[in-house]
């Protein structure tokens, strides 16, 4: 399928303001824990990468289930609240709520998905 930069009413993603990248070689699928065993296919997924590297939110589906975008853009909406205010965003946290102090919320620490094999 050839990607197209045309308007979306003709058949194109139209303009975009962020990178679209092809995994030819399944090399980031692999270091991103989206390759299938069987090496042919990948799972569905969606990395939110902060500016500085970091992930932020992960999703891995089974390729007959679809993603959902308003959830993508309201982590990626609660992630740059989280930045700006200090605070976490619940279960549910919606852009223009308030969230909760982070000193209320269970700190974590993500295993380090940035290195990517090439």
């Amino acid at each position: 399928m050839m990607l197209s930069l045309s308007p979306f009413v003709q058949g194109g993603i139209g303009k975009i303001n962020y990178p679209i990248l092809a995994d030819l070689t399944k090399s980031i699928s692999k270091a991103y824990g989206a390759l299938l065993p069987t090496g042919d296919h990948t799972l569905r997924a969606t990395y939110v990468i902060d500016g500085k590297g970091v992930v932020r939110h992960v999703t891995l589906n089974d390729p007959p289930i679809g993603r959902s975008v308003d959830e993508v853009l309201r982590v990626v909406a609660a992630a740059k609240y989280a930045d700006l205010h200090g605070e976490v965003c619940p279960s549910g946290w919606k852009p223009g709520q308030t969230g909760v102090s982070d000193s209320a919320a269970v700190q974590c620490t993500l295993p380090n998905l940035t290195s990517v094999a090439t």
